[in-house]
């Protein structure tokens, strides 16, 4: 998490080269809709940051493809056995790829 956290602090915005904002966009908020029109329009215009989050395994959970993915949640869900299973969802833009059980995934660890 200490990595996550870092990227959002410090990391430049791909493709933004002006004063960042602020407060800079991805600092938590209590109320989102106080925020200054120039930090939603920044974080609307340039969503992306220049430093990637690495992973802290050899192997990962998601493979090279097409797709930009412009939501990602993970959840934790009950099954009707009453077994735990993560869960993802992945959202394109254009619609929301099925839900990946996590717990298919061979040697996947959770991270929290």
């Amino acid at each position: 998490m200490e990595e996550i956290d870092r990227i959002f602090q410090e990391s430049p915005f791909r493709g933004y080269n002006k004063d960042i904002p602020n407060p800079r966009p991805g600092t938590c908020v209590s109320n989102s809709k106080g925020l200054p029109l120039a930090t939603v329009t920044m974080i609307k215009d340039h969503p992306e940051m220049t430093d990637w989050i690495q992973p802290i395994q050899p192997y990962t959970p998601f493979y090279i493809s097409n797709y930009n993915y412009t939501k990602i949640v993970v959840d934790r869900v009950q099954a009707a056995d009453h077994t735990m299973h993560n869960v993802l969802l992945l959202a394109t833009g254009r619609w929301l790829m099925p839900l990946v059980l996590l717990m298919l995934l061979v040697n996947y660890r959770c991270c929290w």
